[in-house]
């Protein structure tokens, strides 16, 4: 009997709780099986991808617009500390 016949049948006689648990073992027992499958040596084999040109120049546009957008949002918590600094009331002192 598998993992999904054990639950299945325990949803039938309204057993809800074991059958999830059953669930979960059917899940760990796939992960087992994919990573037993996987290269020998463990590591997944990762393959570049060959990107076009146009690809390219929009990766190469949006790390530019990213390290724009990066130093204008570093401005602006600059400018709004400075700001919230001139506005603090001044500390009083107990004497």
């Amino acid at each position: 009997m598998t993992y999904r016949v054990l639950a299945e049948l325990l949803i039938e006689a309204g057993r809800l709780g074991e059958a999830e648990e059953i669930l979960d073992l059917l899940k760990e027992q796939e992960l087992r099986d994919i990573v037993r499958s996987a290269t020998p040596d463990g590591a997944a084999k990762i393959e570049s991808l060959n990107l076009t040109a146009a690809q390219r120049k929009a990766q190469s546009d949006m790390a530019d617009l990213e390290k724009k957008a990066l130093a204008l949002s570093n401005s602006v918590l600059r400018r709004q500390a400075c700001r919230s600094k001139r506005r603090a009331p001044p500390r009083r002192t107990l004497d």
